[in-house]
């Protein structure tokens, strides 16, 4: 893969390609197209729960059940009527 970073992340601080940043709802933007073209592809469906479509992933069963509502659809989240709360716990960015 491919990495490039430049510019400034601070005043003081050369961005690099390990310099954290908050993406936040950026990601949508690519996630979105990706997520429809699996749905194109019949893989699930827009009706589907989150507990459909990761049931079969290993590390489902470890997801903490209390920040997490298994029902909410693919759809509720696309159209980010989930009702996810808006958190982030390490705003810190990534600890080594």
């Amino acid at each position: 893969m491919w990495t490039y970073a430049s510019g400034k992340a601070s005043e003081s601080l050369e961005m690099t390609v390990n310099t954290p940043l908050m993406i936040s709802s950026t990601s949508k933007t690519f996630l979105s197209p990706l997520i429809l073209t699996q749905i194109e592809n019949g893989h699930y469906k827009l009706t589907h729960s989150l507990e459909t479509v990761l049931s079969g992933h290993p590390d489902f069963s470890s997801l903490p059940i209390y920040k997490i509502n298994r029902m909410v659809t693919v759809e509720e989240l696309l159209a980010m009527t989930s009702g996810l709360s808006d958190f982030n716990d390490n705003k810190g960015g990534k600890v080594n």
